[in-house]
């Protein structure tokens, strides 16, 4: 006989994020951040190149421009999070501005 486990029944509703399909899916994002620079950069998951690799291994260095014209090569530390929408609404919003607003069709 198994014996009741709190939590376990959720758990095994929601498995982990595998791939970064899995993170968009969600409404998540990965965001990385240079351990020597500071340089934060969010990946796109819904981008094809990245959508079936897995999440799990995957290795991140830092491409910014120092001041002495290198590039960092810092080590990336990812962070799960919440997605933030803000630069898709942002990018519509530049679009109206450029474009003018929608004129609807009588």
């Amino acid at each position: 006989m198994q014996s009741y486990v709190p939590g376990r029944a959720m758990a095994d509703l929601n498995p982990p994020p595998k791939t970064f399909a899995d993170l968009e899916q969600r409404g998540f994002a990965l965001r990385v951040t240079c351990q020597k620079c500071g340089h934060q950069l969010v990946i796109d998951s819904g981008a094809l190149a990245m959508r079936d690799r897995p999440l799990a291994g995957a290795r991140f260095r830092c491409r910014q421009i120092l001041l002495d014209g290198q590039p960092c090569r810092g080590i990336g530390l990812p962070t799960i999070g919440p997605a933030r929408l803000w630069s898709k609404r942002l990018a519509e919003h530049t679009r109206q501005l450029r474009d003018g607003p929608r004129q609807k069709k009588p």
